[in-house]
């Protein structure tokens, strides 16, 4: 039975006898309820700490949670009760997630909003403080605590807020003179617009001015939560529109020249963030490139930080074409040889090539030499950095102004295949076939005076099906040419030569290279018989002459 729940008991003569003469006074009389309820608040106070001690080392049950609800709402139990029982509730929902669950199913969350509205100052803040255990480990838990109307006003009328003026309260809070105050009203915004709570008031321009004005906080935390909160903000429906409109992205700019570094590497995530909206304009007019090739210049943290958010902007046209018109590629030029992380500065590039922006642009400013110094692995380790620099030299010859440029780093694509396991093996034989189909831009011959076609062959015999397959590509795209047949019957001439069997899986290849060969042109004379065993030998007999 509910220790609250009083017992029925008999009627006595005496009491009988006094109801049934309320006019007759037997003497001096005194209020019996009224000098019991000491004894009484004494009593229950004695009777919670037993059970709160009973049960402090076993989860709590429903059944435990509605005693402990009586206890908060029964008027003859004292303050000091009320505080016990809630602040091992708080300690509880601190110490087991499980904890929380029950409570969160319980009638202790009904009596919330009347606790709020205590006059007793140590009853609100103990019930805060649950308050905030609770939705600090709501995550994962069925039945997740909600912010009802009532709690809401509630909450708001401790800040000396009318109810439903919430936007009134994050914008006082937003301008407190306590530094801590100011911190702890950006992280709650910030939680807010994750949770997708207050939308509205969240992406009011009054709100939203309050929190860019933190950007200029004396304080270094006030700015970090700040710009936390922004960037939920700008996720919401919306968001962006307002941080636009209300020049947030000025204040953001200028948060990029503190001196505390995880400030700026703050901005540069947020500036991420916003990179994949629609914002990237007003974006582009509140922080110019020259703060960005500052960042670039400055130590390593803040490059690759910023090299990241470079990368997503460069993707809009807009962006693009700014970094092209800036001295942004220069920069970046000279951290291609400096700096050891390279591979956003790549991807960079190969946006700006992939997008047909002006190469002659990028050719002014970056030296072809370093995109072969980059893709070869004896000079830099780095799989995604050299594969980088390989697509941007692929799509640079697709392009008159480009094939011309890479034209002139032949000599040293061919020096970097002598380098077994470099990483211009996959990428060297892709770049000489697309070049080769450039013949009206750069004639095969220039082709052939640089590049020894003969290096090809060493992928021709490697086991790696993919290579042997492009390399053969950039052959038979030199075949269209009279210099180019005599560069593959050399290659051929290597093959017959050859005592080594190849591996069958590059059967495909070697008739490939057959095909390519002029009717006319017969090696029966030359063919070892002994080559004839060779499992392939069968399939190109025909290509040789000797079917």
């Amino acid at each position: 039975m509910p220790p609250l729940q009083r017992q029925e008991t008999r009627t006595s003569l005496r009491s009988w006898w006094s109801d049934s003469n309320p006019l007759v006074q037997a003497g001096p009389t005194m209020n019996l309820h009224a000098a019991a309820k000491p004894l009484m608040k004494w009593m229950h106070h004695q009777q919670a700490l037993g059970i709160i001690d009973k049960h402090n080392e076993v989860p709590l049950t429903a059944e435990l949670l509605e005693i402990y609800a009586s206890y908060l709402s029964y008027k003859y139990i004292s303050l000091t009760t009320q505080r016990t029982v809630l602040k091992h509730l708080s300690d509880r929902a601190y110490l087991s997630k499980a904890d929380v669950g029950e409570i969160l199913r319980s009638p202790i969350l009904e009596q919330i909003p009347q606790l709020l509205e205590s006059n007793d100052r140590q009853l609100q803040t103990l019930t805060c403080s649950l308050v905030g255990k609770l939705l600090a480990h709501q995550y994962g838990i069925p039945g997740q605590l909600t912010l009802s109307v009532g709690m809401t006003s509630a909450l708001a009328a401790l800040l000396g807020q009318p109810e439903s003026a919430l936007g009134e309260v994050l914008q006082n809070l937003l301008e407190s003179e306590t530094e801590a105050m100011r911190r702890w009203s950006c992280i709650l915004v910030g939680n807010l617009a994750r949770q997708r709570a207050a939308e509205s008031v969240l992406i009011s321009s009054e709100v939203v001015e309050k929190l860019v004005a933190r950007l200029r906080d004396s304080e270094d935390d006030v700015v970090l939560t700040a710009i936390s909160a922004l960037a939920a903000i700008s996720q919401l429906p919306g968001g962006w529109i307002i941080l636009v409109a209300t020049n947030a992205l000025d204040g953001v700019g200028l948060a990029l020249d503190s001196t505390n570094r995880d400030v700026r590497l703050s901005v540069c995530g947020f500036v991420t963030t916003l990179a994949k909206s629609d914002s990237i304009p007003a974006m582009l007019d509140a922080i110019p490139m020259e703060r960005w090739s500052a960042l670039l210049r400055d130590d390593e943290e803040d490059f690759v930080h910023a090299a990241k958010v470079l990368l997503q902007l460069s993707r809009w046209d807009g962006f693009a074409w700014a970094i092209i018109q800036s001295d942004l590629l220069e920069v970046i030029s000279d951290l291609l040889s400096t700096r050891s992380r390279t591979f956003d500065f790549c991807e960079l590039i190969g946006t700006l090539v992939d997008k047909e922006f002006p190469i002659p642009s990028i050719l002014a400013a970056i030296p072809m030499q370093k995109f072969v110094f980059i893709l070869d692995r004896e000079h830099y380790t780095g799989y995604h950095t050299h594969n980088s620099a390989g697509f941007i030299l692929t799509q640079l010859t697709k392009w008159p102004e480009g094939a011309l440029g890479v034209a002139t780093v032949l000599d040293l694509l061919g020096s970097s295949l002598l380098r077994r396991g470099s990483g211009a093996e996959y990428w060297v034989p892709q770049i000489v076939a697309t070049l080769a189909r450039q013949r009206d831009i750069v004639p095969t011959g220039t082709i052939l005076g640089s590049f020894n076609t003969v290096r090809l062959w060493p992928l021709v015999c490697g086991h790696n099906r993919q290579i042997a397959s492009q390399a053969v590509e950039a052959l038979i795209e030199l075949a269209h040419s009279p210099g180019g047949r005599a560069a593959l019957s050399r290659t051929l001439d290597l093959f017959l030569a050859s005592t080594e069997p190849l591996p069958a899986s590059h059967r495909e290849a070697i008739i490939r290279l057959a095909q390519t060969l002029p009717p006319e042109s017969s090696l029966r004379s030359i063919i070892p018989t002994d080559r004839l065993r060779q499992p392939f030998d069968e399939d190109l007999a025909p290509f040789w002459g000797l079917a």
